[in-house]
């Protein structure tokens, strides 16, 4: 069984964080976004693979956040993978965001994506276990 590699993107967002404070948290020259790669893992199945890395904050000491444009790249995250026609979306990536819900995305607007069970997929699927130790001998 082969997986067919379908197509591979990467769009830049559209805010990157204030051009004048470049040379404090660089955000406006490292131009993130989200990147996309769409592969047929079996007969008539698509999956889309999408990978983000939103603004980053500055060391504490500057006196501000990026929020602004963080929450400005979740959105436009959202609404890009909403147009997914992919039997399964995934998604991954460093939001520089914690738990606490810090982008004010609501579960809902995840819900646009499209979902299956892996087992349902991939049968034979084993998942590995990422402990830190699990290579270690007690």
């Amino acid at each position: 069984m082969n997986c067919v590699f379908k197509a591979i993107e990467f769009n830049s967002y559209t805010d990157h964080g204030d051009p004048g404070k470049v040379f404090i948290d660089g955000e406006w020259a490292a131009r993130k976004g989200v990147g996309r790669v769409r592969v047929r893992p079996i007969p008539n199945i698509t999956v889309d693979i999408f990978v983000t890395h939103t603004a980053a904050d500055p060391d504490p000491s500057y006196g501000y956040t990026n929020d602004f444009y963080r929450r400005a790249q979740v959105k436009e995250l959202i609404e890009y993978i909403s147009k997914s026609d992919a039997d399964v979306v995934i998604l991954g990536g460093d939001f520089n965001a914690g738990p606490d819900n810090s982008l004010g995305i609501s579960m809902d607007s995840l819900l646009l994506i499209k979902f299956f069970s892996l087992g349902y997929l991939f049968p034979r699927l084993t998942l590995l276990n990422s402990s830190p130790n699990h290579d270690k001998q007690h």
